[in-house]
């Protein structure tokens, strides 16, 4: 038996972001968490994601010293002594778009009640990998869906 799903209408929201350093963690929760409350969101949960090449988006712990082991493990990782091929605005921007292909460009949480509902030390970054520079986040929160009248 096939059953119709019913459409899903997710609510689409951006915000921007200001990066002040070549590569920098910015903890963006509070501001997913606040455009998802303006969405009206009850349950279901919130992508995030980074309409950028150079950029990327992650969930993790805000330490501070995590935040730098992680810049440094980006600068380890990909060294600007490396042969890029992509060299149109030097090794910096090859390693950014290196770096956001391995990081990833979105992610997503869970939402309850209109809140986020992330882990214990969880929280949401943008990672600015070839800034200073202005960005966008671009935040969709998808309603859960019901479950089909006779399945309940």
């Amino acid at each position: 038996m096939t059953r119709e799903i019913p459409p899903v209408g997710a609510a689409l929201a951006s915000f921007t972001v200001r990066s002040s350093a070549r590569i920098q963690f910015i903890d963006i929760t509070d501001q997913v968490g606040a455009t998802v409350r303006r969405a009206g969101a009850g349950d279901g949960f919130a992508l995030v994601r980074c309409p950028h090449t150079t950029a990327a988006v992650a969930c993790t712990e805000p330490d501070p010293a995590l935040l730098e082991d992680a810049t440094t493990f980006i600068q380890d990782l990909l060294p600007l002594s490396r042969r890029y091929r992509h060299l149109e605005e030097g090794p910096e921007n090859a390693r950014a778009h290196l770096a956001a292909l391995l990081l990833g460009s979105s992610t997503w949480a869970p939402v309850s009640a209109g809140q986020l509902r992330l882990g214990t030390w969880q929280r949401l970054f943008f990672v600015e990998l070839f800034g200073p520079r202005v960005r966008r986040v671009e935040v969709a929160f998808v309603p859960a869906s019901e479950p089909p009248r006779d399945a309940q």
